[in-house]
């Protein structure tokens, strides 16, 4: 079995090698069997996953005794959305990796230590498809990896090897990481190691993000892209439109940082993949109650939302449910940016994928939803009208859940009300008749005349629509009582809207000859037959 090693590299301090790891690690740790194993004598690596920050001031002597442990990356958790006819719940099962932290130091000092190196790698570390080695400085290759990276490929035999050298987007940065990992290859190379399972890695770390806009949540800062550009990471058919382009944001919408990056570069003979993750300073960690930033992984130590799994985000989205997690920006681009680089790593690792979580769909009967639709709708229609009465100045926004229908009211002040209906309760049809038919008693009641062809007319708006934008508008009413949705292939909801008292000239002129109030009790009564109807 390969097994595939992960191990940052640049001299460069502040780039973020040990954190950019725990995050590989922690989201690895999802699909695969993982272990860590800290060679770096500051154990930051052990020490945040274990949780004790006084690993890296032990004596050196004391890591003989270390024992490995097993900890416990993400607690099972569970995820429930749903909307008016279903529910979905989505089951995330715990996911551990092994840790173990042998300084270089060790071996360097006494070679006779390498039989429990190996007995790690061996006892402790058998059957682990991926191992994240973090490693100290690398002064001089030979020196650091022969007491390191040297034992655990001898000892494995079958390995893949997937340095990273990560950079933050400062020219001398990058150039310092791309400088020394030639003789960091030549290295990896004497070990026996083929090229074709040596895979290099230049990820671009911190990479300054403009969000000031979320329609450019993928615009950068301009001094970022000169410094890139110098260095040959910048797609040469950008460069010929720059100057058209440059302004303080370049968002998705103008190619954005994914059309403009390079995905690969060739450089002394050497093909490095090319990755990048977003600058964020915003990381909670609940057991502190501040910031993270700097000491802790974005995805250990956090309470799990669900941006923070990029397929079941997409899963969820493609269900047809909104996510209501709240999340910034640039934690959402630095996780679509690592789920493309894990996408990467998948397909370099070999190993086979296990699937971390279940979903369960529950879907409601159309027929118990729509038996008590109109008993709902006059219910959240008794709440509106008791609050006015309370608070008959009232101009503030409130909802209320009645059954699968949501009553939204504007306030006594605005005098308008509504309701969100499950579209697969009310078809078009029956929604079409109910309109029509409110429409011809209250034209009986004044006076007016009504083609016959309305009917038809209601139902075609209804059910077509028109096209506007990216989405359908479905629209249909009758005097005060307004019904619309907007189609843009999410959960679909009736949005019924009664005006009660309004501004607007026209609703108030028909309010004089009709009153709403009475209007709404013949639409409830013309939808509650119409449903029967349906349904018979």
């Amino acid at each position: 079995m390969t097994t595939a090693i992960l191990f940052p590299v640049n001299n460069k301090g502040g780039v973020g090698k040990t954190s950019v790891l725990t995050d590989l690690i922690a989201m690895l740790s999802r699909s695969y069997n993982t272990g860590v194993i800290d060679f770096d004598r500051q154990g930051s690596l052990a020490g945040t996953l274990l949780d004790d920050q006084s690993i890296g001031s032990q004596p050196l002597e004391s890591y003989d005794n270390f024992q490995t442990r097993k900890v416990t990356l993400q607690e099972r958790t569970s995820f429930n959305f749903a909307d008016a006819m279903r529910k979905l719940t989505v089951d995330i099962e715990p996911s551990e990796t092994k840790v173990s932290i042998f300084p270089v130091g060790m071996l360097y000092r006494n070679p006779n230590r390498r039989e429990r190196l190996e007995r790690i790698v061996k006892m402790d570390f058998g059957g682990v498809d991926i191992i994240g080695v973090d490693l100290p400085p690398l002064s001089d290759a030979a020196v650091v990896l022969d007491y390191s990276l040297k034992p655990l490929v001898e000892t494995m035999k079958d390995v893949r090897l997937v340095p990273i050298v990560v950079t933050t987007p400062e020219k001398n940065t990058i150039e310092i990481g791309l400088s020394q990992f030639p003789e960091i290859y030549a290295y990896l190379q004497s070990l026996g190691v083929g090229k074709k399972k040596i895979n290099p890695i230049l990820l671009i770390n911190k990479l300054r993000i403009d969000y000031g806009d979320e329609k450019f949540a993928q615009g950068f800062n301009y001094q970022d892209l000169d410094k890139l550009e110098k260095l040959g990471l910048i797609r040469k058919e950008w460069l010929s439109h720059q100057e058209m382009m440059r302004e303080s944001n370049l968002g998705g919408g103008r190619g954005g940082i994914e059309g403009i990056i390079v995905g690969g570069l060739n450089r002394e003979g050497i093909v490095y993949d090319v990755r990048w993750l977003p600058y964020f300073s915003h990381v909670a960690d609940e057991r502190f109650g501040s910031s993270a930033d700097g000491r802790f992984s974005f995805y250990f130590g956090a309470k799990p939302a669900l941006f923070h799994f990029p397929q079941l985000l997409k899963i969820v989205k493609d269900e047809g449910y909104i996510d209501g997690e709240e999340s910034t920006v640039d934690e959402r681009v630095f996780t679509e940016q690592m789920s493309k680089f894990l996408g990467y790593l998948s397909q370099r690792i070999g190993q086979e994928k296990r699937q971390f979580y279940s979903m369960q769909t529950i879907r409601k009967n159309v027929a118990d939803v729509q038996s008590r639709l109109i008993e709902s709708l006059q219910e959240g229609r008794r709440i509106v009208y008791e609050r006015w009465e309370q608070e008959q100045w009232s101009d503030s926004y409130r909802t209320w859940d009645v059954n699968e229908t949501k009553v939204k009211d504007w306030g006594a002040k605005f005098g308008r009300f509504g309701y969100e209906v499950p579209m697969e309760a009310l078809p078009f049809k029956v929604l079409a008749d109910a309109l029509y038919n409110t429409r011809i008693e209250i034209a009986t009641a004044t006076g007016e005349q009504v083609e016959s062809a309305v009917r038809d007319n209601i139902l075609q708006h209804l059910e077509v629509g028109k096209k506007e934008y990216d989405y359908i508008e479905r629209r249909g009413g009758v005097h005060n009582i307004r019904v619309k949705m907007f189609d843009k292939g999410e959960p679909r909801s009736w949005q019924i809207e009664v005006e009660i008292d309004c501004d607007n000239p026209m609703f108030r002129r028909m309010a004089e000859k009709f009153p709403p109030k009475y209007a709404l009790d013949i639409f409830l009564r013309n939808l509650n037959n119409s449903l029967h109807g349906y349904r018979a």
